[in-house]
């Protein structure tokens, strides 16, 4: 569990994404793109023998998880 104010900063970026998400055909940041931007800064791995590539993917999904059930709510 993380500190409640982390969690409402949390909250809003995904807020903030979601409606970026929802407007993906004029502005072309679908789930997948915004993943590649704010997945590895957002939900990051702390354990050292994890690749680049494997992080990026842990990243993306748990990104389009979250964006997808924060828009769903």
């Amino acid at each position: 569990k993380i500190p409640t104010e982390h969690e409402k900063v949390l909250n809003f970026v995904l807020f903030v994404l979601a409606d970026v998400a929802r407007h993906c055909a004029q502005n072309m940041m679908t789930p997948d793109n915004l993943a590649l931007i704010f997945g590895p800064a957002l939900f990051f791995a702390l354990a050292q023998d994890v690749t680049p590539e494997e992080l990026m993917d842990q990243a993306k999904y748990r990104f389009c998880f979250s964006l997808c059930a924060f828009d769903a709510s």
